[in-house]
């Protein structure tokens, strides 16, 4: 169960008789709760760290079960616990506070003009490297198979190919990680980490919580590091979709809720989107008659993509929601 961007929801309903709306008293180690997400995913706070303002969250069902959420303090109100659990004492609770007013703030990082120009340069640099690699050394197109788009799972051989060229480039410990903890949770801090990397590069903006962990902008970490991770990982992405024929992908978004459509989220600088209407349409609660849902279809240009479940094997198991991976754009409303 990945927390995904090509749909928002609202996850104000009323709270099941057993459980009780979360607050920082809530935060734990050993509580359990459920996410107020569709389907209501179980959780249990295994770790809470108070330099950080952060909550390590354990998944306890669905595709993801095992995995632990980086959550923010100040956003315990998207959860519910079990009543009658435990509650952090007074001293617990003023740490809480005291994380919450240092890194509750927002940060904008608009796309500078300069920035974007030397980055699309450098991408250009980039695709030419990448078709050139793909050229001689992808196992993909040697072997004459089509793109599996809009199939149920992307190619073995793709996924091989884009990890022997991270290799190459010495980024595969970066795409592996991202790739990871992007489908898992892609508003996690490595991930953030990395959308700030974007907005730097002038690529896109960044509108949201400042950076709250500085291990993850140090040494193998560092912005330009992942810059460079960006800009090999687009170059090779958009070099084989041409190659492929693809000067666009048709891709879909979800917008749901209950009751009038909300403002939607902006300025994040990457987006999700995914190949397949019927996946979108059972993320968004379309079943559900009191829901509002919009559907968004559109063919993206590829000088937008980053990533896509074609290639990446994290993208494909243990989800199959046939993902892709833009840079925002301000100016469009539906991607």
């Amino acid at each position: 169960m990945a927390s995904h961007q090509w749909f928002e929801s609202d996850p104000d309903r009323a709270p099941d008789s057993d459980f009780e709306p979360g607050t920082a008293s809530h935060l734990c180690v050993g509580n359990e709760g459920r996410l107020l997400d569709f389907r209501r995913t179980p959780v249990r706070v295994k770790d809470v760290w108070y330099e950080t303002g952060l909550a390590g969250v354990e998944i306890l069902a669905f595709e993801d079960r095992g995995a632990v959420w980086d959550v923010p303090f100040e956003e315990v109100e998207k959860y519910q616990f079990r009543k009658g659990c435990p509650r952090a004492p007074a001293h617990e609770l003023e740490k809480i506070r005291i994380a919450v007013r240092r890194f509750d703030r927002r940060e904008v990082i608009l796309a500078d003009a300069r920035n974007r120009e030397a980055a699309l340069r450098e991408l250009a640099r980039e695709r030419e490297l990448g078709g050139s690699w793909l050229s001689r050394n992808s196992r993909f197109l040697q072997s004459g198979r089509s793109l599996p788009e809009g199939q149920p799972e992307g190619d073995a051989l793709l996924y091989q190919d884009i990890r022997r060229y991270m290799d190459e480039r010495e980024l595969l410990d970066l795409e592996s990680t991202f790739a990871r903890k992007y489908v898992s949770n892609m508003n996690n801090e490595y991930v953030k980490v990395h959308r700030v990397a974007v907005a730097r590069s002038g690529l896109a903006s960044y509108r949201g919580k400042v950076i709250r962990d500085s291990s993850l902008t140090a040494g193998p970490l560092a912005f330009e590091r992942r810059k460079k991770h960006v800009l090999a990982r687009m170059g090779w992405v958009q070099a084989l979709l041409r190659r492929c024929g693809r000067e666009s992908i048709v891709l879909y978004r979800m917008e749901s809720c209950e009751g009038p459509l909300q403002p939607r989220r902006r300025g994040t600088a990457l987006v999700s989107a995914s190949f397949r209407m019927d996946i979108v349409q059972e993320m968004s609660g379309w079943a559900d008659s009191l829901r509002t849902v919009a559907l968004y279809r559109q063919a993206v240009p590829v000088e937008r993509v980053f990533m896509t479940y074609l290639e990446t094997e994290a993208m494909n198991q243990p989800f199959r929601e046939a993902e892709a991976v833009l840079l925002a754009d301000p100016s469009n409303r539906a991607f």
